[in-house]
């Protein structure tokens, strides 16, 4: 796991393993790759055959179908689109997840 700093103020956590994030678009659910992921947002890839969707900054997406270790804390909660490019979305969290980062990398790893 690694941390990166950037434009967020939240570090951004890196997992080793490969995580999945469950979203409602469009009226269609798509599973995206967990790129990032922090206390306020989240960095997502979408799959190739959903980047022509018409994805727009400030649009909003809920999380459904969520993975168990994230149900707690994501399922059927919603985030904001803050940028979009090619097949990489960043989202932030209506709400800051309720976790400090060591738990929050514990959760990615898990």
């Amino acid at each position: 796991m690694s941390e990166e700093k950037g434009r967020r103020a939240k570090v951004r956590l890196v997992s080793k393993r490969i995580n999945y994030l469950n979203i409602e678009f469009f009226d269609k659910l798509i599973s995206c790759a967990v790129i990032n992921l922090s206390l306020g947002g989240v960095m997502i890839k979408l799959p190739y055959d959903m980047t022509s969707l018409p994805i727009e900054v400030g649009m909003t997406i809920v999380f459904k179908n969520t993975p168990e270790k994230y149900k707690i804390y994501l399922e059927g909660k919603s985030a904001t689109v803050a940028w979009y490019q090619n097949a990489m979305c960043g989202l932030s969290f209506e709400e800051e997840l309720p976790l400090t980062n060591e738990e929050l990398q514990d959760l990615l790893n898990s």
